[in-house]
């Protein structure tokens, strides 16, 4: 009986497997799209995106960026360019991006192709964006603003000795109580006087979940803080949102394939507990036939157990080809 059910929650479980590789997935583009939609790259400064650029075989896109976000972080580090001073200059080719006498960047009509929209609407989109970069990088390095960060980065701290310490204590006195009250409860595992499992096994199972369940917490309450104290900082952001990105996209991802799939589980779930209840009612039946409770004409009681071993076949069967 339990080869039966471990059959059956085996095709049960790979029938799940199919279902979610029919989810919708994005086509390979064609190559029409892979020349309309070029290589981008992200222009990142203190860890925030500002907008992406595309390039060209003789300027990749991650090289111009790279250039662009040096640029803004020169200009942003030097306090005798105004904010006011942030301007859009047109060309005949491209807008250019200006801080006084300065270059930040090129918009040209390719860029604004990309995003669907005009270059000079595009231009005015990035200047703005540009200046609040701007004025966020310079506010981020005041002192006042440092040292605010400073002091919710001890005040994190603290809070993370003072969480560890406590779930520590915790989890001690908890191991304490369960071993005072339940280890001597735990007996040898034994069918028939035949050992299974020594009782010193088992609780060393036992030990070692709470234990796992421990380095978990600290695991995740390391990762927050982490995450938490790098943001806080201009120097350290891009390190913290990427830290964060390393969980969260995994997570999205998983979580989006768990809700596609969720609906084919609950039937899967239903269709084990059907099957189950029906093969227990045959084997009720056909025990009692065995035993001669039940008496069926021109049916001999040593035909039961082969019969029952067929029909439990049969539905297990059905049950996979409807799984």
């Amino acid at each position: 009986m339990r080869r039966t059910w471990s059959f059956l929650l085996a095709v049960a479980a790979w029938s799940v497997l199919p279902v979610s590789a029919q989810v919708p997935a994005s086509p390979p583009p064609t190559v029409e799209e892979a020349v309309v939609a070029p290589p981008t790259a992200p222009v990142v400064v203190d860890g925030v995106t500002l907008f992406k650029v595309r390039g060209i075989a003789a300027y990749p896109a991650g090289q111009r960026a790279s250039d662009i976000a040096a640029r803004i972080a020169t200009i942003a580090g030097d306090p005798s360019i105004a904010l006011d001073s942030l301007l859009v200059s047109e060309a005949p080719e491209a807008s250019l991006l200006l801080a006084g006498s300065n270059r930040v960047m090129a918009v040209i009509e390719a860029d604004a192709k990309l995003d669907g929209v005009g270059r000079h609407v595009l231009a005015a989109v990035y200047l703005e964006r540009i200046r609040a970069a701007i004025a966020a990088y310079r506010r981020d390095r005041e002192p006042s603003a440092l040292a605010n960060a400073g002091g919710r980065a001890l005040a994190a701290t603290l809070a993370l000795g003072v969480a560890l310490f406590v779930v520590r204590l915790v989890y001690r006195r908890l191991r304490r109580l369960v071993e005072s009250r339940y280890r001597s409860r735990v007996h040898d595992l034994e069918i028939h006087s035949f050992q299974i499992v020594r009782a010193e096994r088992l609780w060393r199972g036992g030990t070692a979940i709470l234990g796992a369940a421990w380095v978990g917490f600290v695991a995740v309450a390391v990762y927050v803080y982490l995450q938490y104290v790098l943001t806080l900082f201009p120097w350290t952001r891009a390190a913290g949102v990427s830290l964060g990105g390393m969980v969260a996209v995994p997570l999205r991802y998983f979580a989006g394939g768990a809700l596609a799939i969720f609906p084919n589980l609950i039937f899967l779930a239903i269709l084990v507990f059907l099957t189950r209840s029906l093969l227990r009612l045959i084997r009720l039946f056909f025990d009692g036939v065995g035993a001669g409770r039940v008496a069926l004409q021109s049916f001999d009681a040593e035909w039961a157990a082969p019969t029952y071993r067929l029909v439990r076949l049969l539905v297990v069967g059905l049950a996979v080809v409807v799984a």
